[in-house]
């Protein structure tokens, strides 16, 4: 949106400002009823290239936040087999 406002459309990734360790990650795997095999979270502490880029640098961690949202996305779409979902914590909205 022309105002800076963190909304776009869904799927589509967002430009959100901010270092790399405001990043967590849903890495998950559901079955074919969409239910959680299993899933890991991490957040990145480094990324190359260092605005937009692959976690050079990161550690596991229990966000149960993350864990909701990113399952409760994944499910509303139908999605099952393995996924990775992305988050920024944008300093501006809290």
């Amino acid at each position: 949106m022309p105002d800076g406002s963190a909304r776009s459309a869904p799927g589509r990734p967002t430009s959100i400002p901010g270092p790399a360790d405001r990043i967590v990650t849903l890495r998950a795997c559901l079955n074919r009823d969409t239910q959680p095999i299993g899933f890991h979270v991490t957040q990145k502490l480094r990324q190359w290239p260092p605005d937009f880029g692959i976690g050079s640098y990161a550690q596991s961690v229990w966000d149960p936040k993350v864990v909701t949202l990113g399952l409760r996305i994944l499910q509303h779409l139908g999605f099952y087999g393995i996924a990775s979902v992305e988050f920024k914590r944008d300093d501006r909205t809290k």
